[in-house]
């Protein structure tokens, strides 16, 4: 997997960025927000690199997206969501490992 940022959990759960986007700053943002793409399966990061791009970056299955404004709130939404799918949160489910 080469060139794939990868992100551990609090505990210890692995999450793969499949791309991240810049989009475009809208004048009453403080900083402009980036759409990315994660999964927790490292054997699909690949192919879903493929779909997005071949796809409008549509978000492949077995992954999911997040709006984020910066990386500390890319690693407070992963952690958060690391809580969800340990809970059991059906929204999460594709990324149960």
């Amino acid at each position: 997997m080469q060139n794939t940022l990868e992100y551990t959990a609090y505990n210890g759960m692995k999450f793969y960025i499949v791309y991240i986007k810049a989009l475009e700053k809208e004048p009453e943002e403080d900083s402009p927000m980036m759409s990315i793409v994660f999964t927790t399966h490292p054997e699909i990061v690949a192919e879903a690199k493929a779909y997005a791009e071949c796809n409008d970056d549509a978000v492949p299955v077995g992954c999911k997206d997040l709006l984020v404004d910066s990386v500390d709130s890319i690693t407070r939404q992963l952690d958060y969501i690391t809580h969800a799918v340990e809970t059991g949160d059906p929204w999460y489910e594709c990324l149960k490992v």
